[in-house]
């Protein structure tokens, strides 16, 4: 699980004490390894929790919704593929509690260490302002990492999920046996691919965004009144770039598709191109947060130094 310890804070973050003394207080990160076991813990939970879905819905409309006289022969398949649907929408509705977790983890990890005056100890010490927003930003992912890893375990399985449904799909009504049509059956596994990757990954693209965006109010607003109104309005001005993005993400795919139509050959070379591009926009976008949102912590650190 290489990948899987890549998405992790280092496993050097549990040797510093400033980042200790507030993570051990997280259930599933008091350390790297229960935080690690954690993760492939929630994997089962949430394939339980979309199986056992799709077979209750499934069982109901098999034995109460249909008759015996009205049961269409590819019922299973259109249940399945209206399934997919449903449940990849609820898993992009579900991306505003990453939002909320994501920002609302990373609000009080500097705060609280200000008004408390454990700051002024901090300050004493050798440590840097930069490795203590780098040490309250891993407690801070730590924090939101519960939500987003259960997010992205559910968007990984629909994911396999809409790709069996695809192979299900062309097996079912015949893939054409000419070079062409295997050309594009390839090129639709790839555009598929390289959307799934963006698909289970943009939460936590995402998650790291919230936090930073978090830990910078923490850094900026000391109040407890103060604290939730700035981060009510970073998170609308977030969601209204965010907004932009996607409407012009559309319009540029929309003009893309129709230049691409044009050409079957265009379809199948550029369409992946154009996903995989797409992707880098939203990962830059995400990470363009981050590091202002750090930069500008670390900034307000500074001053407290003067």
């Amino acid at each position: 699980m290489n990948l899987l310890a890549r998405l992790l804070p280092p496993r050097r973050q549990w040797d510093n004490p400033l980042f200790r003394s507030q993570v051990r207080l997280i259930k599933w990160g008091d350390s790297w390894g229960r935080m690690h076991d954690g993760t492939l813990y929630w994997a089962l939970h949430v394939a339980l929790l979309i199986f056992g879905t799709w077979l209750v819905f499934m069982l109901f409309l098999r034995y109460v919704a249909y008759s015996a006289n009205s049961f269409p022969q590819t019922w299973l398949l259109v249940y399945s593929q209206n399934f997919w649907v449903a449940a990849t929408g609820a898993s992009l509705l579900t991306s505003l509690v990453v939002d909320f977790r994501g920002i609302t983890a990373g609000m009080p990890v500097i705060s609280e260490e200000i008004v408390s005056g454990r700051y002024e100890l901090i300050r004493l010490t050798s440590i840097s302002p930069v490795d203590v927003i780098v040490a309250k930003y891993a407690v801070a992912r730590v924090r939101a990492w519960r939500t987003t890893a259960r997010l992205m375990w559910a968007r990984a399985l629909l994911a396999v999920f809409g790709l069996v449904l695809i192979a299900w799909q062309w097996f079912t009504t015949g893939v054409g046996s000419t070079v062409f049509d295997l050309l594009y059956a390839g090129a639709a596994l790839v555009v598929g691919t390289c959307g799934a990757v963006v698909f289970v990954l943009e939460p936590y693209w995402r998650m790291k965004a919230l936090t930073a965006l978090g830990v910078a109010i923490s850094a900026r607003a000391l109040s407890g009144v103060s604290a939730p109104l700035a981060s009510g309005l970073a998170l609308l001005a977030f969601w209204w770039l965010e907004l932009v993005l996607i409407v012009t993400l559309a319009l540029l795919f929309s003009t893309a598709s129709l230049w691409m139509l044009a050409s079957q050959l265009a379809v199948l070379v550029c369409m992946p191109v154009v996903i995989a591009g797409f992707g880098a926009v939203i990962y830059g976008f995400y990470s363009g947060i981050q590091h202002a949102s750090l930069r500008h912590a670390a900034f307000r650190l500074a001053l407290l130094e003067r």
